[in-house]
């Protein structure tokens, strides 16, 4: 998969669903920004590695994963 097709797959991904962690190729992209919450002080994130117990696939987490449901005020 390219690498401009994956970023899209992980916008819409940011916009459907809830993320409890990141795909590994990530790291692969050389982003300079991933957010993950509108009051995130840094544009990149420090990610971990870690396994994903359904699929056993290697995957990115951080501690802001997984994301929680957004309820705006109101």
């Amino acid at each position: 998969m390219d690498k401009t097709r994956l970023f899209f797959l992980l916008i819409l991904n940011f916009i459907l669903y809830r993320l409890h962690y990141l795909p590994y190729s990530l790291i692969n992209l050389n982003l300079k920004a991933v957010w993950l919450s509108e009051n995130q002080a840094q544009p990149m994130l420090t990610f971990q590695t870690d396994v994903d117990e359904e699929t056993g696939q290697e995957v990115l987490t951080c501690f802001l994963l997984p994301q929680l449901e957004f309820h705006p005020d109101g």
